[in-house]
């Protein structure tokens, strides 16, 4: 359990003698940080400082685990990104599978770009991948897909690891992976027919963000297996009012793109965006507007939403989202007030 008053007492410490910890305390204590959810910046600023200093001392076990803490605080600390990149080419063979992965993950969360740091994290990857769990997996690709670093040789072991195992995958691996892959741009139609009857047994366990990143990766990589969408849209609609935005967006988009029939996700999207169209971004207003042009649904409480926040916000939409708004508009036929 979380200790307000534990982590004052060695947040206290940590900031005043830091230079006293032994590199394995000090990643172990700003471990503990990043796990409680409890970001301390003069902690985080201390260890940072240690770090550049020290970050040759440093094992592999203390890089990655540095690197995770970092990220998860969301503590911006280029300096250390910088010095641990430096650690990771010169120890990547001595990184367990989970510190590969979640050191990828901590560059691409952090948005460090350390493209030497990360081609040394795929040679290894590809040596070791069968030694990788599903989450390692799935941390992996889509670290690399985020940090848009191409790496031909990693996708591919993996996706042969993803043909072996893909009942293994849960909705939130699985939704990171597919979504890896269609964002890459890594052509893998096997991961996609692998993935496809996973979704199909276990699509009442996704949440809101699976069901999205898992409409839109399989609209996008041109895998449109009719059995995905249908399994989808009865989560999807299940959990409608925790869909965020964003989310909102792209399971319309991705419904759309695949030429899905499935009304009943389309009444789902038109109903949020109409009850919540002020807290969508342009972007994503225009998604949703072209999307159920695109399907040929009318969403009319939809159209109205968007309709008020395009004349309010007009100055904020960039001109192709301008653009896409208005062709949904003509398309759809409607012209609101």
């Amino acid at each position: 359990a979380h200790s307000p008053l534990v982590s004052e007492a060695v947040g206290q410490q940590m900031t005043e003698r830091a230079h006293d910890f032994s590199a394995q305390s000090l990643a172990n204590a700003t471990w503990s940080f990043a796990k409680a959810k409890v970001h301390v910046p003069a902690v985080f600023e201390a260890v940072e400082r240690e770090v550049v200093l020290r970050a040759r001392e440093l094992n592999a076990r203390d890089v990655s685990t540095l690197l995770w803490s970092f990220a998860t605080a969301k503590h911006a600390a280029p300096a250390a990104f910088s010095a641990l990149a430096e650690a990771v080419q010169l120890r990547a063979a001595q990184f367990s599978p989970q510190g590969l992965a979640n050191t990828a993950w901590a560059f691409a969360s952090a948005g460090h770009k350390a493209p030497e740091a990360l081609d040394a994290v795929a040679e290894q990857a590809v040596l070791r991948v069968s030694r990788f769990t599903e989450q390692n997996l799935a941390n992996v690709v889509w670290a690399f897909a985020s940090a848009s670093h191409p790496s031909p040789a990693l996708f591919k072991a993996v996706a042969r690891e993803i043909e072996r195992r893909p009942r293994d995958f849960n909705p939130l691996e699985l939704a990171m992976t597919v979504w890896a892959y269609a964002s890459s741009g890594h052509a893998a139609p096997q991961v996609f027919e692998s993935m496809a009857a996973t979704v199909v047994l276990k699509a009442g366990a996704f949440q809101p963000a699976n069901v999205a990143m898992t409409a839109w990766a399989f609209a996008s990589a041109q895998c449109a297996s009719p059995q995905v969408f249908l399994a989808l849209a009865p989560p999807a609609c299940r959990h409608a009012d925790d869909f965020k935005p964003g989310e909102i967006a792209m399971v319309a988009w991705g419904y759309a793109t695949a030429g899905a029939e499935c009304p009943e996700v389309f009444e789902m999207v038109g109903q949020q965006t109409g009850a919540r169209a002020a807290s969508f971004k342009p972007q994503e207003l225009a998604m949703v507007a072209r999307a159920c042009a695109l399907a040929g649904h009318r969403c009319p409480s939809a159209f109205t939403a968007i309709s008020k926040q395009v004349t309010r916000r007009a100055s904020d939409f960039i001109p192709q989202e301008l653009a896409n708004a208005a062709w949904a508009f003509a398309t759809a036929g409607r012209d609101e007030d």
